[in-house]
């Protein structure tokens, strides 16, 4: 179920305006669905534009799908001076499996937590916050270049995916990871820093557009 609340510059908090904006069942919109999906682990804000928004919708079975919510502002009626808000949803879904070919062989203990990070709707990073702590995480790109090798059973999917595993950094040896967050390079390569967050330091990850991994390229150690 979505909702839009608008807060306004006013001392009086009664004048921000909610507006009910409806529900969507994603197991009615999915064609191969027999109407028992998977519940709903984790909801993440992709992007927003002027009439609307998408999110990442991340499933107890790994399967992370967007829905795109889409907003009409009508005219005002008699009966309210606010113009009445509609909303449209479109449903796109499993765009990829977080836990990759092996989704089935690969599920994690439903108690774990999961964090799921866009830095746009081509890019996506994924961790498991397990009960003993973890120590990698994985991003999913959509890139011209991500052709899957001959052979892989992946041929139809446009997201591939690369593990980055911070214990393998120099000096982050038995570290686990905290968090983590994707910040603009400012550069014009496409391609973000990625900051993870361990429990002694924080390590920037970056990717090159000529190369096919992610590499740290600072180690900043907490006081």
């Amino acid at each position: 179920r979505t909702a839009r609340l608008e807060v306004v510059l006013d001392i009086d908090p009664e004048n921000a305006r909610f507006d009910d904006l409806g529900s969507f069942d994603m197991n009615e919109s999915d064609e191969n669905d027999n109407g028992n999906g998977s519940p709903i682990k984790t909801i993440s804000f992709v992007s927003s534009i002027e009439n609307g928004w998408l999110l990442a919708i991340h499933d107890c079975a790994g399967e992370v799908s967007l829905i795109f919510i889409e907003t009409t502002t009508g005219a005002p009626k008699a009966s309210s001076p606010r113009a009445s808000i509609t909303s449209t949803f479109r449903h796109y879904p499993c765009i990829f499996n977080v836990h990759g070919r092996n989704a089935i062989r690969n599920k994690h203990d439903p108690r774990d937590a999961f964090i799921l990070r866009s830095f746009s709707i081509e890019m996506f990073a994924c961790m498991r916050k397990c009960r003993k702590g973890c120590n990698k995480l994985n991003i999913w790109e959509a890139l011209p270049q991500s052709i899957p090798q001959d052979g892989s059973d992946e041929s139809q999917l446009e997201y591939v995916s690369s593990t980055i595993v911070v214990s393998d950094v120099q000096g982050c040896l038995n570290e686990t990871i905290l968090d983590f967050r994707w910040i603009c390079s400012g550069f014009a390569d496409a391609f973000p820093w990625l900051v993870v967050f361990a429990q002694k330091s924080a390590v920037v990850y970056h990717r090159s557009c000529f190369q096919q991994r992610w590499y740290p390229i600072a180690i900043l150690l907490y006081p």
